[in-house]
């Protein structure tokens, strides 16, 4: 579930095989969002709602009929929408330079709405996390790696939020 910063009647709560749904009043009405592809076997792993515009909302899904038809993404994306989480369109999508797991940590920028973060790490074979950028200005993804190998969260300064703070995992 993401909640909206400014306002916490606005919600987006993702599902497995279902898909996600969206709340702007507090949850005592639930629509089901669109664009997050076809077929009824979606899942929602992670959800963030931007503090700087509450209309953008970042989503991770994974389309199990991608996956079972064999797409190179494994059904694997980011969606994002600009209404606020009714409708949502891809914007990055699993290749051989972006791995995304199932619920990977996710955060928005909070000055940029178009520029969300998010995360691949594991200690198998010493391997690190990589923190990916995605900039819906140039649509483009782009990759820092750094060695520790478990990073869980991620939050920004709040006198200088281009300053990113990244939470460690116990180190193996």
């Amino acid at each position: 579930m993401a909640f909206d910063p400014s306002n916490m009647d606005h919600i987006v709560m993702g599902n497995m095989t279902m898909g996600a749904q969206v709340t702007f009043d507090g949850g005592l009405a639930w629509t089901g969002v669109a664009g997050l592809g076809a077929g009824d076997d979606i899942d929602v792993f992670s959800a963030v709602i931007s503090p700087a515009d509450p209309n953008v909302v970042y989503l991770m899904v994974r389309n199990e009929a991608e996956l079972k038809a064999g797409r190179p993404s494994e059904g694997r994306h980011i969606h994002k929408s600009t209404d606020g989480g009714r409708h949502f369109t891809s914007v990055a999508e699993q290749d051989n330079r972006i791995t995304l797991p199932n619920g990977p940590v996710m955060a928005a920028d909070p000055k940029d709405s178009g520029t969300v973060y998010f995360i691949y790490g594991t200690y198998y074979q010493g391997y690190g996390t990589d923190i990916y950028k995605y900039d819906s200005h140039s649509q483009n993804v782009s990759v820092a790696h750094n060695s520790y190998h478990r990073i869980d969260s991620i939050a920004f300064h709040p006198r200088a939020p281009g300053l990113l703070y990244f939470g460690v995992d116990k180190e193996r």
